[in-house]
């Protein structure tokens, strides 16, 4: 689904709007509340427009793998006979091996 166009950004901000005023059975859990608003609103509208646009976003990977990686390499260069490494030399050898 793209939301490129005006009548489908001015459907979405409307149904947001409309989104604080509704009493919802699920809330507690976004996953779930998301696909309630898929199905319908408290008057039997149905709010497909931006529930479409939450679960696209939810469903978006997100990884730490850089930052994982990065602690990896840190752990590599610092090890246990390497302990008294001050924080400066660290960022230096870091910077140096791995780019700034």
């Amino acid at each position: 689904m793209v939301f490129d166009d005006a009548a489908t950004i001015t459907r979405i901000d409307f149904q947001w709007k409309k989104v604080h005023r509704i009493k919802w059975i699920e809330a507690s859990d976004t996953l779930f509340l998301w696909a309630e608003m898929s199905y319908r609103d408290a008057t039997g509208e149905n709010l497909t427009r931006i529930s479409q646009l939450a679960l696209t976003l939810l469903s978006l990977p997100h990884s730490n793998a850089d930052v994982e990686r990065i602690f990896s390499h840190m752990n590599i260069v610092q090890i246990k006979l390497r302990n008294r490494l001050s924080i400066r030399s660290l960022n230096a050898i870091m910077a140096i091996k791995y780019g700034p």
